[in-house]
């Protein structure tokens, strides 16, 4: 049964009940007037038969107030049945197969060019300083080159000095500089203390190949065997 055909059976019911009601009024008038003609023989049991006819409006004013309730509670299920439009989440952007395979061959291009993994990966506190300066020579001059060639990375604030004091101008973009300390109220100003960087083009290799799922990973800088 539909939510108005059950409305409409309330509003009809509720229609006689309120004509019943003025009914029952009209007779109870005409009865008072009645009583007053004194050669009435039944005009000793008026007060029995005002206190019914009240009993009975009393009873009809009851059962009109419980009908309107169910219409009211109708009109909350009703509102409760609306569907509630979902809230619009953004979209879980993932890396697919190709771009975990490229991440792993710019490593391994830090690698080649740097042998940074071999640097990072090797205990230091067996070496001796000496040693260490001079593998991290090489290891610098290797992965500058691949990161110019990869980002061309620039200095992202130019307009002082580190050490100096920078006033941010309002509607700055919030990526670009990390506030340290406490928030004050209007304008951040305060000292540079690093010039942070950006890069200015992103050249990353593309993988060549068609990436496929691996349990054993994603290679970086395969095993070298020498034939002989």
């Amino acid at each position: 049964m539909g939510r108005h055909v059950v409305q409409e059976m309330f509003f009809r019911k509720s229609m006689m009940k309120n004509v019943l009601f003025l009914l029952f009024c009209g007779v109870l008038l005409v009865l008072n007037g009645l009583d007053q003609a004194a050669d009435l023989p039944f005009s000793v049991w008026m007060p029995v038969i005002n206190m019914g006819l009240a009993a009975v409006l009393a009873c009809l004013a009851l059962t009109g107030l419980r009908s309107a309730a169910p219409t009211s509670a109708l009109k909350e299920v009703g509102r409760a049945a609306e569907p509630v439009p979902e809230p619009v989440l953004p979209p879980v952007v993932s890396r697919d197969e190709r771009a975990k395979h490229e991440l792993a061959a710019f490593l391994g291009m830090l690698q080649e060019k740097g042998r940074l993994v071999d640097f990072v990966m090797e205990d230091l506190n067996a070496q001796p300083d000496a040693r260490v300066g001079q593998v991290a020579r090489v290891v610098h001059q290797g992965c500058r080159e691949v990161i110019l060639k990869a980002f061309a990375p620039e200095p992202a604030e130019t307009s002082v000095a580190e050490g100096d004091t920078l006033a941010l101008a309002p509607g700055f973009a919030p990526e670009k500089y990390r506030l340290i300390g406490t928030a004050p109220t209007g304008v951040p100003k305060g000292r540079l203390v690093h010039r942070g960087w950006m890069a200015k083009s992103v050249n990353l290799p593309e993988f060549s190949k068609e990436p496929r799922d691996s349990d054993s990973g994603y290679v970086i800088a395969p095993a070298e065997l020498e034939l002989g």
